[in-house]
């Protein structure tokens, strides 16, 4: 079998592969005129309960549920359900 050159490139472990992480808070449909009058200073409220739960993504997957949560006055994610790998099972 042959042998892959990496061209110069040091390999990387499977499990070293950076993946980003997004979390789905919500959405809002506004009007045009009121995206127009967005300025600094407004505030928009999600259509959504502060108490539930939001979207864990990986790179685009869903792949769990989390709540809002301050961190040394910074905002965090409680992991609070995590998808089994291959789906939901």
């Amino acid at each position: 079998m042959a042998e892959y050159d990496a061209g110069g490139e040091t390999p990387v472990s499977i499990d070293q592969i950076p993946i980003r992480l997004s979390f789905d808070l919500g959405t809002k449909t506004i009007t045009l005129a009121e995206l127009q009058s967005l300025q600094p200073g407004s505030v928009l409220s999600v259509d959504r309960p502060a108490t539930e739960y939001l979207t864990i993504r990986a790179n685009g997957a869903a792949i769990g549920s989390g709540q809002l949560v301050e961190i040394d006055g910074r905002l965090g994610v409680s992991v609070s359900g995590i998808t089994p790998p291959g789906g939901l099972g």
